[in-house]
């Protein structure tokens, strides 16, 4: 059975390079690379946690739209975001599926008190800074 090593041990990488036993990959924990390459595209913001996983998304400064967020639902991991300037309520409807979602940020949006308020009722453990 293949075991996984930590990506921050990158000397176990040259040891096993030299066995021939290595694949590589991008993502974990059920990511979907065409979504992770999509939101990378777009100058999103990403953070993984230890397992290689996408756990945080930064829309800020992204050419992101409403639409791409529905990319989020891809990764299934996702706890923390922090929503750019140009998303609304349509980019929070998104969100709802996003079950591990602890913390969102849409502070400078043009997100509404209306939207937030659906998103609480969808997501109620998940924190939500609003202006």
């Amino acid at each position: 059975m293949p075991r996984t090593l930590p990506v921050a041990h990158p000397h176990y990488l040259a040891s096993l390079l030299l066995l021939g036993a290595v694949t590589l990959f991008t993502g974990c924990g059920g990511d979907d690379s065409a979504a992770v390459q999509k939101l990378k595209t777009l100058g999103v913001g990403l953070g993984y946690d230890e397992n290689g996983a996408v756990n945080e998304v930064d829309f800020s400064g992204s050419k992101a739209t409403d639409a791409d967020v529905a990319l989020l639902r891809r990764l299934p991991g996702v706890t923390t975001i922090y929503v750019g300037e140009a998303l609304g309520d349509e980019g929070l409807e998104q969100l709802a599926p996003l079950k591990k979602l602890q913390g969102l940020d849409v502070s400078k949006t043009e997100v509404t008190y209306d939207g937030v308020k659906a998103l609480n009722r969808l997501l109620p453990r998940c924190r939500i800074a609003f202006r």
